[in-house]
């Protein structure tokens, strides 16, 4: 019989009023994490329009322009970093926590550093801020709705506050006077997050290192703020003209994307061996500020290193582009002398795991450089400084992808190419057949780490579209099989996945686990283990299981000309690996007609004793079979 509920109108329930003491600070301790200072700030009895000045205080004050509350704070070697999140928010109450990632120095003056954010919010407070930042943040948010995905621009446009142009400038204006009235009204709960020692305390949980110390105070400083520099990507100003001729190492591909959107992709091939990560950070870092400011005007800016090769990534509203491309050259090839300073610390710690991050993560950042063999000498840091880096530029061969342009874009984007550092590579670079060994590569450094991260990737055995093919299916075969497996059954860790990946030139199948009971021998024979048992299933597997399988795998493999990122992905691929931008297609074609017995081969392939693995773990490798 069918339960049946009576129906009752809605009774509304008040939030309780939030409760908070600032009569301490609070310490956590987090070993190997870089110094962290949490600011809470908890409100009460907030407006209607609460929301929408959040986020407008919010885009101020994690703001990475000149003379913006990030940089003045990272010249005077405070901060490297703020960010922003909003942990609760709920029936006219909110608690705003803001985070900045702390130098040792920052962490040592943090008085000073909680001074200068409450001081900082003072200043922007003030009515004469309000209209030329309100008309900027106009078009940062007409940018970014421009540039979302549509679940992204649907979750946005689904909350009744999210600002839009018929929005109430006065109400959000008042509202950002209630805010932060509140924010200045009451000291802020600090939350400190380092290595220092602390006593465990008793919690339902995992252990907890926690303890309290007395607030500390400081003298005033008195910074002189200004408003934040305003970003000149928001409004593109360039000469639109065709280009004349485009240099053959920067391949154009079209038509033109009906969405306003476009991608450059840019890759520097190293001399084989040469070490280049070091000198990766003091570019990355000056960077900072850029991909900041292209974000806010519709672009991705990335900038990877693959161990033997960088890549520069601009990705989304295309007019704005050419702009970007052409004012950070200038940076890609001399960075500011602080930036190699910076650089030095940022080498160190990266070759150290640390507790800040999921390890999984951290893993898989080192891999894609540890792919390469400049990847056995990179243990060594190259000398960071502007001649090192000057000298790599030189040695260095570039080549490209320009996608979704319009050909009027077409001579801005070339006039912005001939500057850059480097090369055009002339003929494409050697992609070889990886060896048939295995590598092990132990990131542990110094700390110590209570949890097991692993990595197994096994690249492609050849370059062929059918072997391409038969790996890809294989990958999306096994895919749940492995979680279930090693998650569910044999509950090993929380952070399990297995899929095809390409990290640069190399694609193949990716295996990892991250355990806090079993070790990195443990869990490689699991995976083998898991390998086995594969075949066996495969073996016993009907054959239009696979078929249908291999029919379906085939349909969605080419990327939808809807999703341009998708599509703009997938040819960068294809000519990061030295194949033909026809490649996906030839690749489909190949996976329809695979068989049952094409799925085995493939998993015996990769299971074979002369197989070519590279697994990543903090720990040692097993055995001496591993190099």
């Amino acid at each position: 019989m069918d339960a049946e509920l009576a129906s009752h109108s809605f009774v509304p329930h008040e939030a309780q009023p939030l409760r908070w003491n600032t009569n301490a600070w609070f310490r956590l301790q987090l070993s190997n994490a870089q110094p962290r200072l949490h600011l809470a700030f908890v409100l009460d009895q907030l407006p209607e329009h609460a929301g929408p000045a959040l986020d407008y205080l919010f885009v101020w004050l994690a703001s990475e322009a000149p003379d913006g509350l990030s940089q003045r704070l990272r010249e005077a070697g405070l901060c490297q970093s703020v960010k922003l999140r909003t942990p609760y928010w709920y029936a006219g109450q909110g608690v705003a926590v803001i985070e900045l990632l702390l130098t040792e120095r920052g962490l040592d003056a943090r008085a000073a550093v909680v001074a200068a954010v409450l001081d900082w919010i003072g200043f922007f407070s003030d009515d004469a801020r309000w209209q030329p930042c309100r008309e900027e943040y106009q078009l940062i948010r007409e940018r970014s709705l421009q540039n979302a995905e549509p679940l992204a621009r649907l979750r946005y446009w689904v909350d009744p506050q999210a600002w839009g142009l018929d929005s109430d400038e006065a109400e959000i204006r008042q509202a950002l006077r209630s805010l932060t009235a509140q924010m200045l009204g009451a000291p802020p709960l600090v939350l400190i997050t380092d290595k220092s020692d602390c006593l465990p305390i008793e919690t339902c949980g995992f252990p907890l290192r926690l303890k309290t110390e007395p607030p500390q105070h400081t003298v005033p400083a008195d910074w002189r703020w200004q408003q934040p520099a305003v970003n000149p990507w928001l409004k593109p100003n360039i000469v639109r003209h065709e280009a004349g001729a485009i240099t053959p190492a920067l391949r154009w591909q079209g038509p033109e994307d009906m969405s306003g959107q476009g991608a450059l992709f840019l890759r520097w091939q190293w001399v084989r061996g040469q070490s280049c990560t070091a000198l990766w950070h003091p570019v990355v870092h000056a960077l900072q500020p850029a991909v900041w400011a292209a974000q806010q005007a519709g672009v991705t800016l990335r900038f990877e290193d693959f161990g033997s090769a960088w890549c520069l990534r601009l990705e989304g509203f295309a007019d704005a582009i050419p702009g970007i491309l052409t004012d950070i050259i200038s940076v890609l090839g001399v960075p500011p002398a602080a930036a190699f300073a910076e650089g030095v610390a940022l080498a160190e710690r990266d070759a150290a795991l640390g507790n800040d991050e999921m390890l999984i993560r951290q893993l898989l950042k080192h891999l894609p450089r540890l792919l390469t063999n400049s990847a056995v000498v990179d243990g060594q840091p190259a000398d960071i400084c502007p001649g090192s880096l000057s000298r790599l530029w030189q040695s260095a061969q570039w080549h490209g992808l320009a996608i979704g342009f319009a050909p009027s874009l077409g001579g801005p984007l070339a006039d912005a190419i001939k500057a850059l550092p480097g090369t055009p590579a002339v003929i494409p670079p050697d992609r070889r057949k990886p060896a048939a060994l295995k590598h092990w590569h132990d990131v542990r450094g110094d700390g110590a780490m209570v949890e097991t991260g692993f990595l197994l990737f096994c690249p492609l055995p050849d370059r062929t579209a059918k072997c391409e093919a038969s790996w890809r299916l294989l990958a999306r075969v096994i895919e749940a099989d492995f979680f279930r497996r090693l998650r569910s059954e044999l509950q090993l860790g929380y952070a399990i996945f297995s899929r095809f990946c390409q990290f640069g030139e190399h694609a193949g199948i990716l295996f990892a686990v991250q355990s806090p009971r079993a070790s990195a021998k443990e869990i490689l024979e699991h995976v083998v283990k898991f390998f086995d048992d594969s075949a066996v299933k495969l073996a016993d597997q009907a054959d239009i299981e696979a078929e249908r399988a291999a029919r379906q795998a085939g349909d969605q493999h080419v990327a939808s000309r809807a999703d341009f990122r998708a599509q703009a992905e997938q040819a960068w691929q294809c000519l990061q690996a030295g194949h033909e931008l026809d490649r996906p297609a030839e690749v489909a074609a190949e996976m329809r007609m695979l068989q049952r017995q094409d799925l085995m081969a493939a998993l015996d392939a990769l299971r074979r004793d002369d197989a070519s693995w590279i697994a990543v773990a903090n720990a040692p490798a097993p055995d001496l079979s591993w190099r």
